[in-house]
């Protein structure tokens, strides 16, 4: 089972990602409403995709990415901007 991580930090894509998680219901999908809950996700598992918005501050999404590289077995994770 994958895990994939939809960070919406301004709760604007609440219908598409309701339905993501419909649709990959063979799937975990952890939806976080910060990039520190973000954080919180990838420390706890290395999540197989990881779905930015678009309008994530430079400063946390260099956060989170920096995060991913700095742990092992993180060279597989997808990154999707959206």
């Amino acid at each position: 089972m994958a895990l994939v991580l939809a960070i919406d930090p301004q709760n604007k894509h609440g219908r598409a990602l309701s339905r993501l998680k419909r649709e990959l219901a063979r799937h975990e999908v952890v939806i976080a409403g910060s990039s520190d809950e973000a954080l919180d996700v990838i420390d706890q598992s290395v999540p197989d995709l990881v779905i930015f918005p678009l309008f994530l501050s430079p400063g946390d999404e260099e956060a989170l990415t920096s995060r991913l590289r700095a742990l092992s077995g993180t060279d597989q994770v997808e990154t999707l901007t959206v």
